[in-house]
């Protein structure tokens, strides 16, 4: 007689109960995100003004004479751009980070799954066209992220600027 091959339940599957699997998950996946979206923004919603209140009251608790120097208008506004850039350069980008990943790591789980050899070697491929991306493109960011600072810096002295003259 021949040799036997014995089936596995993968193999049994078609093709279409595959491609209709990968999309339940991808679905499935997208969802979370969505959801991981809207739950980042109502927390940065949240938070944000829960923390721009908590600094303004502090700022509020300081001496008469702090706030008799420090015009009121001025200091609400220092606070809420810090706290606005805080959520925007900081929990915004990390919570995106956090669903992206989650989308990610769904579609590749089910990629090891049927291609397990496959998953692994573009996998591989992949990363290393991002990590040389990074390594070409490591001074332009560097260079942007000091002129956002200088930005940050000369908005900051300008407002103080204004401030100072006004008084």
């Amino acid at each position: 007689m021949g040799i036997k091959i014995k089936s596995t339940w993968l193999a049994e599957w078609g093709t279409h109960h595959l491609l209709l699997l990968l999309c339940v998950f991808y679905v499935l996946a997208l969802a979370f995100r969505i959801f991981a979206n809207e739950r980042i923004a109502h927390i940065n919603m949240t938070e944000g003004y829960a923390l721009s209140a908590e600094i303004f009251k502090k700022s509020l608790d300081q001496p008469y004479s702090w706030n008799f120097s420090n015009h009121s208008a001025d200091t609400r506004a220092s606070i809420l751009h810090d706290t606005q850039d805080l959520i925007s350069f900081i929990t915004i980008p990390l919570g995106r980070l956090i669903s992206q990943i989650s989308l990610l790591l769904a579609i590749v789980i089910v990629l090891l799954w049927i291609q397990p050899v496959l998953t692994l070697f573009l996998g591989f491929i992949f990363s290393a066209i991002y990590f040389l991306i990074y390594i070409f493109m490591k001074v332009g960011l560097q260079k942007m992220s000091y002129s956002v600072g200088c930005t940050h810096q000369r908005h900051r002295l300008s407002t103080d600027a204004y401030i100072a003259i006004r008084n």
